[in-house]
């Protein structure tokens, strides 16, 4: 009389032989433990993904130098490591910027007049911080 194996039991037997050379074993049962760890583990990453962010802080105010003789004013300054910074200029819309390295330091110049006032902000990655506005003193 043949023993009959249950169809899970036949799969399994049937994997089992044909990846055994291989040493790779298919066939495994996933225990309730192993269920509820699973079920566990995709609810934390759900979790951590819709879990917000931190808002970037605004950059401090730079150090203005200029206007030069060619109109240009050179800001100075620090923020995160690793950004790009930005400066508009709201009276003629010139808008200049540059990538800091890690050190996130920061010297570039903008077209700009006594007067004037400028925006500064930063971005890293996709996430822009509040920007400051300021005016270019005399």
């Amino acid at each position: 009389m043949a023993t009959r194996l249950a169809p899970r039991a036949q799969l399994c037997s049937c994997l089992r032989g044909l990846w055994m050379a291989r040493g790779v074993l298919l066939c495994w049962q996933m225990t309730v433990l192993g269920r509820r760890g699973f079920i566990l583990g995709l609810g934390l990453l759900g979790v951590a993904c819709l879990s917000p962010t931190l808002p970037l802080p605004p950059p401090s105010r730079p150090t203005v130098e200029g206007p030069n003789q060619q109109g240009l004013v050179t800001l100075e300054g620090d923020v995160e490591g690793g950004s790009t910074v930005f400066a508009a200029n709201m009276r003629s819309g010139e808008i200049r910027g540059q990538f800091t390295g890690s050190d996130g330091h920061y010297r570039f110049e903008i077209p700009a007049e006594i007067g004037d006032e400028l925006e500064l902000w930063y971005q890293v990655g996709t996430t822009s911080s509040p920007s400051i506005v300021f005016t270019i003193p005399k």
